[in-house]
């Protein structure tokens, strides 16, 4: 048997219910813990703490290729796909094929969109949305 004070009254349990009530509880709070580590990591903020979260259409600015030429490094990467200009910065790290396939095709026009495409074709074009921030569409006059 265990006893419980509670509001200045002590109640008599049950050591086994006791334990279960303990576990249960410590169940309950893993769980909370796992789906709020799942949605920060789905929807939380970068590093940078820009919200990987696309910009809306009414704010997409237009991006030319001299800009986007200057965005073309590990600590400042900017790719295209299908017209739009995207930072993966912050995604670069983590990228499971390494750093260095993502790296080269910084700051082109072209060259992430074909490698991406060549190498996973459409599969992981919806995690590609999820883990770039959009910046805005490439500019195309003069862009080539």
């Amino acid at each position: 048997m265990k006893y419980i004070s509670y509001n200045k009254k002590v109640y008599k349990i049950k050591t086994s219910q006791y334990k279960m009530n303990k576990r249960l509880l410590l169940a309950t709070l893993i769980i909370v813990l796992v789906i709020g580590v799942v949605i920060l990591i789905r929807v939380g903020p970068t590093e940078s703490g820009k919200s990987i979260e696309s910009q809306t259409e009414g704010s997409i600015k237009m991006v030319s290729a001299s800009e986007l030429s200057q965005h073309n490094s590990k600590e400042d990467c900017w790719v295209v796909f299908e017209g739009k200009v995207y930072d993966l910065t912050d995604f670069i790290p983590r990228h499971p094929g390494g750093e260095d396939k993502i790296i080269p095709q910084c700051g082109s026009p072209t060259k992430f969109e074909q490698a991406f495409l060549g190498q996973h074709g459409r599969s992981k074009v919806d995690f590609f949305m999820k883990v770039g921030v959009l910046i805005g569409d490439l500019d195309v006059v003069g862009s080539y």
